[in-house]
């Protein structure tokens, strides 16, 4: 028998933004209501709404008020390319010791 343990209030708000920041990123990065981001994460409309304002003040999303939707800004869109790049970067220092230890040269995929 597997005993979990409860998470703790931080664990959880980790979670509430993640999910929140990903409900942002899919399909297609489209604008989305607040009710629809509540709706996709299945979360109170003011727990969102207090996050994406907490999202908003570190520039990681942007709220258009003409079109009353929230969407991912800049800031984050350059910090996830920059993670991509760095995991990219070690995924090719991970092959090249691989292909050291191994002596196999063949690309990995």
């Amino acid at each position: 028998m597997t005993v979990r343990a409860k998470p703790d209030a931080q664990s959880r708000s980790a979670v509430k933004v993640c999910r929140i920041v990903e409900a942002l990123g899919t399909p297609d990065y489209a604008p989305k209501t607040l009710a629809a981001i509540a709706m996709s994460v299945r979360g109170s409309k003011t727990t969102v709404w207090r996050v994406l304002k907490q999202l908003e003040i570190q520039k990681w999303v942007r709220f258009d008020a003409a079109s009353d939707t929230w969407r991912l800004a800049a800031d984050f869109i350059r910090f996830a390319v920059a993670f991509q790049r760095f995991m990219d970067d070690r995924q090719r220092d991970l092959d090249a010791e691989w292909a050291d230890m191994t002596g196999d040269r063949s690309t990995r995929k």
